[in-house]
């Protein structure tokens, strides 16, 4: 059965199964590290709300004592401050564990080398019992700082200590919001899978700085682990569970796949050779699903062997049969000479003995000639085109030499022009020879023959052999080429000179067939030119 579509071959499904098979574990590792990256961001805009929230409070608590005082607020130019002309100032999370780059644990807080701003400190005070109530739900570290980078409150034990040391102070001081990855290095034994507490390898630290007019006057520092991988996973093991069976079950298809794609045509072609072995001729024909265009090629390479093989074994057994049945007969002959003779040589005259010995000559001949003929009728069936050429002019001279004392009966003519042909000269004399003698066996002592060699169609070289003889009858015109096939026996004909014309043209891309005639009998003959291109190349 023929596809619509272009089989695929056997390594691309090879390759595409092995690279399935390669994609589970490194699609793994991108998705596990996609979602690393995920649980950072997740945790990065978490801090954001809380600080945006925590940075609006503490605003507010600066401007509110500042009026309530009449005083002003003090605070560092800022250099990094967003527009102002914008309604809205989105903090986006931008963090990604691939590409930033991992900070080593934050150094330690230092005492300040002057005091806090007071009202900075007084709304710290304000705002840290919130701090600490808060922390007990969100789990992160949060600090108030001035515009000297002074802790004024904070969720742990760092109040009064400065953190000017930090990158993060440092460019938040400057007015632009700032987030960067720590190393985090617990120093406790990892917690429980179950655990709230958090066993990932680095911490989140957020910095908004707090903006009055032109300046800074103070920001909210925010720290959290992310949840670790192995947490996550935990929490989702029941998907995971899922989505390993669904991994598994294409496992399986896919291994399926590849037996229905491979083993199945292979055990089929098995079942067909095991089929031919029993003498079965339906086994010789192509898979009628081979799935791949290797196993398709094999399998028609298959069954073109194998009727190549029944078509010779039927040829080798009906050439059998012929030979015995050719040789038969003069064995027969011969065989029953020689009882004749010994049983009564001694009682013939000259003349009995004579004839009987020129009869067993005549065998002996004719059988001599049959063996020259099957060997070179086995020498044109293994003979195979090779690179020889030759000229028309070249075959044309060993003719007229061969033919030089049956110039009367022999005649041959030659367009002009000719190219060379892709066939040895010998092939093609003995070929062409074997058609003239043909002619001159069969046509009678008046029969002459006629040798036109023009160009013909397809890039071919024609030769007519024709001859004025009595011709061949419809009947036997379809036989003429079958081996053992002969009209003249009588004369010594072996039935074998067509056969080794057509099996040696065969070999040449050639080809020969008997052409319609009024009278005599005309064959074609068709050889192969070489281009005037191919010519000038060699």
């Amino acid at each position: 059965m023929k596809s619509f579509f272009p089989l695929p071959r056997l390594r691309t499904l090879l390759l595409l199964t092995n690279l399935m098979i390669l994609l589970l574990p490194v699609g793994g590792i991108y998705l596990l590290h996609l979602y690393e990256s995920e649980l950072v961001r997740r945790t990065e805009s978490a801090l954001i709300g809380q600080g945006a929230l925590l940075a609006a409070t503490f605003h507010q608590q600066l401007i509110s004592l500042s009026s309530s005082e009449n005083l002003v607020l003090t605070g560092q130019q800022c250099v990094d401050c967003p527009p102002t002309d914008k309604e809205f100032a989105l903090l986006s999370a931008q963090l990604d564990v691939a590409s930033e780059p991992i900070h080593p644990s934050a150094p330690e807080a230092k005492a300040p080398g002057q005091p806090p701003d007071p009202m900075a400190l007084a709304a710290g005070r304000i705002l840290e019992p919130i701090i600490k109530d808060a922390k007990q739900v969100t789990l992160a570290g949060v600090r108030l700082v001035d515009h000297q980078g002074i802790v004024v409150a904070s969720s742990g034990s760092e109040a009064g200590l400065s953190l000017l040391n930090r990158l993060e102070v440092q460019q938040m001081l400057r007015g632009s919001y700032v987030s960067l990855l720590r190393e985090r290095i617990p120093d406790e034994p990892a917690p429980p899978l179950a655990s709230i507490s958090r066993r990932a390898w680095v911490r989140v630290f957020v910095a908004l700085p707090v903006i009055e007019g032109d300046k800074v006057v103070g920001g909210v520092i925010l720290s959290r682990s992310p949840l670790g991988v192995s947490q996550s996973l935990y929490q989702i093991r029941t998907h995971l569970v899922k989505g390993g069976a669904a991994l598994l079950l294409l496992v399986l298809v896919v291994s399926l796949l590849t037996t229905i794609i491979i083993s199945r045509p292979i055990r089929a072609l098995v079942r067909q050779t095991e089929k031919i072995g029993r003498g079965e001729h339906d086994g010789a024909r192509p898979l009628d699903y081979p799935c791949t265009r290797e196993v398709a090629q094999l399998s028609n390479s298959f069954a073109e062997m194998a009727t190549s093989l029944r078509s010779r074994t039927e040829y080798i057994e009906t050439f059998a049969r012929n030979v015995s049945h050719e040789f038969k007969t003069p064995l027969t002959s011969l065989s029953g000479a020689v009882e004749l003779l010994q049983d009564h040589g001694n009682s013939m005259t000259d003349q009995e003995r004579q004839r009987f010995l020129e009869n067993m000559a005549i065998d002996i001949k004719g059988l001599d000639l049959m063996v020259t003929r099957l060997h070179e009728l086995a020498r044109a069936d293994v003979s195979r085109q090779g690179s020889a050429t030759c000229t028309v002019s070249q075959v044309v001279e060993r003719l007229t030499h061969r033919y030089r004392e049956q110039v009367q009966q022999v005649g041959i003519s030659t367009e002009n022009g000719l190219s060379k042909m892709h066939i040895e000269a010998d092939t093609l004399v003995s070929i062409i020879a074997n058609l003239i003698d043909n002619s001159l066996q069969h046509g009678g002592p008046q029969v002459s023959v006629k040798v036109d060699v023009q160009s013909g169609a397809d890039n071919n070289i024609e030769w007519l052999v024709r001859d004025n003889g009595s011709g061949i009858s419809k009947a036997n015109a379809k036989k003429i080429f079958r081996p053992f096939f002969t009209t003249n026996r009588h004369n010594g004909g072996t039935g074998l000179g067509l056969a080794i014309v057509q099996s040696l043209l065969k070999a040449h891309d050639g080809s020969v067939e008997l052409m319609p005639s009024p009278q005599g009998a005309v064959f074609k003959v068709l050889v192969s030119k070489i281009h005037q291109q191919q010519m000038r190349s060699e």
